[in-house]
This record gives C-alpha cells, sequence and structure tokens, in this order.
C-alpha cells in the first residue's frame, strides 16, 4: 500500500496541512476574521469572475459534447463501461451532490430569500425569489455538474486513455510543465484544495446533525460534553 505514496507530495501536503490548522487553532478569533474578510473581498470584487467560470466550465462541456470530441471513447477503445446508467447514475448523484442538496435545496434559496445584503431597498418580493432561485440553480444545477464533469473528464481521459499517473499535474505535461518539482508543487496545491474543500463539506454536515440532535434535544442530554451551551455556542464549538 505504502509502495504508491509519493512521499514529497504526501508530506510537503502534510506538512503545509498541519501547520495551516495549527496557526488556526491557537488563533481562532484572527483566523476567523481573517477567513470572513476573505471571503467578503472574494465575493465583493470577483463574485462576477466565478458566475463567468461556471458558465464557461457549462460551454466548454456542451461543446465537448456535440463535437468530434465528443466520440472519444473513454479508457480505450475497447472500454466498456463497469456499471450500468442506473447504477452509475445513482453513484454520481451520491457522490456529486449527496446529503448536501436534500438540506440545501431548501435551505440556500430561504436563506438568500431573507438576506439583507443581496438586495436593495423596495426589490418586490418575487424579485427575490427569482433571484434566490438563480443562485441555488447555479451552484446546485447544471454548472455545478459542469465543473465536476471537465475535472473528472481530465483524469478519465489522460490516465485511463493515456496512462498518466492519476494526478492533476498529468493534465498539463503538454503545455511545458517538465520539472519534477513543478508537478508536485501542481499536486500539493490540488491536495490541499481537495482537503479544504473536503473540510468544508464535513463540517457543514457536522453541524446539520448537531442542529438536528439540538432540536431533538438528543444533543444537550446525552452528546454534548456540556449540557449547559446554548445552540449557537454548541455550533461554534464545531
Amino acid at each position: 500500500m505504502f509502495k504508491s505514496i509519493d512521499y514529497k507530495r504526501f508530506f510537503i501536503s502534510l506538512f503545509l496541512i498541519s501547520t495551516f490548522i495549527g496557526i488556526t487553532l491557537v488563533n481562532l478569533d484572527t483566523a476567523n476574521n481573517l477567513f470572513n474578510s476573505t471571503q467578503s473581498f472574494i465575493a465583493n470584487n470577483f463574485g462576477w469572475l466565478i458566475v463567468l467560470s461556471a458558465n464557461g466550465f457549462l460551454i466548454f462541456c456542451i461543446w465537448m459534447a456535440i463535437s468530434q470530441f465528443g466520440e472519444i471513447r473513454l479508457g480505450g477503445a475497447d472500454a466498456k463501461p463497469e456499471f450500468n446508467y442506473i447504477n452509475w447514475i445513482a453513484m454520481l448523484f451520491s457522490a456529486g451532490l449527496g446529503i448536501g442538496v436534500i438540506f440545501f435545496s431548501v435551505a440556500e434559496p430561504v436563506s438568500h430569500l431573507s438576506s439583507l445584503a443581496l438586495f436593495e431597498e423596495g426589490v418586490s418580493f418575487n424579485e427575490r425569489a427569482t433571484l434566490s432561485m438563480n443562485l441555488t440553480f447555479l451552484h446546485w444545477g447544471f454548472h455545478a455538474w459542469a465543473i465536476y464533469g471537465v475535472v473528472g473528464l481530465c483524469f478519465a481521459y489522460f490516465a485511463f486513455n493515456l496512462g498518466r499517473p492519476f494526478r492533476v499535474s498529468s493534465f498539463f505535461l503538454d503545455t511545458g510543465l517538465e520539472s519534477a518539482w513543478s508537478r508536485v508543487i501542481v499536486d500539493v496545491f490540488a491536495i490541499l484544495a481537495t482537503v479544504f474543500g473536503i473540510a468544508t463539506s464535513l463540517g457543514l454536515g457536522a453541524s446539520q446533525i448537531s442542529a438536528g440532535l439540538e432540536h431533538l434535544n438528543i444533543a444537550s442530554s446525552y452528546w454534548m460534553p456540556i449540557e449547559t451551551l446554548s445552540p449557537e455556542a454548541s455550533l461554534e464549538s464545531l
């Protein structure tokens, strides 16, 4: 098992992740303020770029499907699907959306609708509802699938068709990424993005479970070590 581990990528990523977590835990208040200000800065100044990029991914996927590249069989010319369509779609939704869509399909539009930051004063309810649903569709609709699809296509083609290592750096070998350390840097960034992205999903899931248990008066009685914590404090403790 350990023979397949690339130690440079593994230990560099482990060091950076551990350092980041350690600094954050030691400076919780400062880190919280930094994260909030960074998120606000990106949303306020580059929100248009995120929306534009999502549309670009969607257009690219549609173009790939209807162009000559859509005829390329992933896995090789003689490859056959391992799963049927029903199983494949079930796994696709479980891995791509999972429990998030069950919760946020309702919570997200309601949250947008009640937000004071998104709308100017005097905006009608119908306009607020329309924008709220549009933002939800952007996050959970075809645009999100297009982003997943582009990364999945890259892994499938470069790893299974061309036989390259199952790494993000394999996507860029034809673009001049010849140096071994440059490939390591690309892969380390990919690992960091993946780990912190998963951590965000796990954190949201933990908050949902905690809020549900708290609502049922289970968490405060059996699961929480300090029964006097308020629901807000309980969520913050996560």
